[in-house]
């Protein structure tokens, strides 16, 4: 499987996922690709109306080689949700392409991230491929299609199995980061916003699983390939 197209896998919560998965019904090889979609449970019991309805909508998709529903009985939240699914998808197919239900992807999306995936595969500087570029003002004069950051993005996205081992979700060594400057500077180059949410991580006043992930990119000094032109609409 490594070798050939990767699965996808889509969290759902509340939302009907329509504009996502018709969008990726638009792309030319989503006949030919497996979609998993993991729905989670409800927080309480005003939740479960609308989590029947999105997995009444979830079995009446088609237009994929294959379609897996996996229905969770509590709710996990989304970072957790995030961090085993994709942990069960990428120990049986080694990659992963990763979307949520607020998204709508372009034609090419699947193409792009699949070729990304293979190309990319054995360059160990790679974390991750973005499918969402935002609008810089240096891209002027910028004439390549794709370009590298030290930052990750949770708006679509894939990667390999090998570097989704090397996350640490703990972040057992945030004491070394915290007392170090210059350990902080440098992970906020990817945004002056990192290291404050890491910090509200670690204070357990959020709960996400993109930053832990985006903080192990940079503990391993690597970085994501994002497309110029943006592949993704939020």
């Amino acid at each position: 499987m490594i070798n050939g197209l990767s699965p996808i896998v889509l969290f759902t919560y509340r939302r009907i996922p329509q504009g996502v998965i018709e969008s990726l019904q638009k792309n030319s090889i989503a006949g030919e690709s497996e979609l998993f979609i993991y729905s989670d449970g409800p927080k309480n019991e005003s939740d479960k109306r609308d989590i029947s309805r999105v997995r009444v909508y979830l079995t009446s998709i088609t237009g994929f080689k294959a379609i897996k529903v996996i229905e969770i009985n509590e709710n996990n939240g989304l970072a957790d949700s995030i961090i085993d699914g994709v942990t069960e998808i990428v120990r049986k197919y080694g990659k992963v392409i990763v979307l949520e239900d607020d998204l709508i992807v372009s034609n090419d999306f699947l193409e792009y991230m699949n070729e990304a995936l293979n190309f990319y595969k054995d360059d160990k500087k790679i974390w991750s491929i973005s499918g969402y570029g935002p609008k810089l003002p240096c891209f002027g004069d910028y004439n390549k299609d794709l370009y590298l950051s030290p930052r990750g993005s949770s708006w679509g996205w894939a990667t390999w199995g090998d570097r989704w081992a090397m996350a640490d979700w703990k972040v057992k060594d945030f004491t070394t980061i915290k007392k170090n400057n210059d350990l902080r500077k440098n992970f906020n180059l990817g945004g002056n916003d990192m290291y404050k949410m890491l910090e509200l991580q670690m204070l357990s006043k959020i709960d996400s699983w993109a930053i832990r992930w985006c903080y192990s990119q940079f503990y391993n000094n690597m970085y994501t390939v994002y497309p110029k032109k943006s592949k993704i609409i939020n």
